[in-house]
C-alpha cells in the first residue's frame, strides 16, 4: 500500500517454469512500498484474497511462501 492508503497493483506476464515457486516484484511497485513490508494480501478478479510472504534478496523482492496456493488456486 502507498502512504495515503491507496491499493497499489501491477501487472506481470507470469511464466510458470520461472515463477513457480516465488514471483519478483516490479522494480517500479517496489518504489511505492512503505519500508521493507513482510507480507502481502493478492486478489483475484472475483475479489477472493490470498495472504503471501514477501522475501528480499540483494537483486530482487518476490511474493513466496503463499504464491504457490495462489498459483495452484487460480489455474494461474
Amino acid at each position: 500500500m502507498t502512504s495515503n492508503n491507496k491499493v497499489s497493483n501491477f501487472f506481470k506476464q507470469y511464466l510458470p517454469k520461472h515463477g513457480k515457486d516465488g514471483l519478483g516484484i516490479p522494480d517500479a511497485f517496489v518504489e511505492h512500498l512503505n519500508g521493507s513490508p513482510k507480507k502481502a494480501v493478492l486478489r483475484n478478479w472475483m475479489g477472493e484474497i490470498w495472504y503471501v510472504e514477501i522475501g528480499y534478496t540483494d537483486a530482487e523482492v518476490l511474493f513466496l511462501k503463499g504464491w504457490h496456493k495462489f498459483v495452484n488456486d487460480n489455474s494461474v
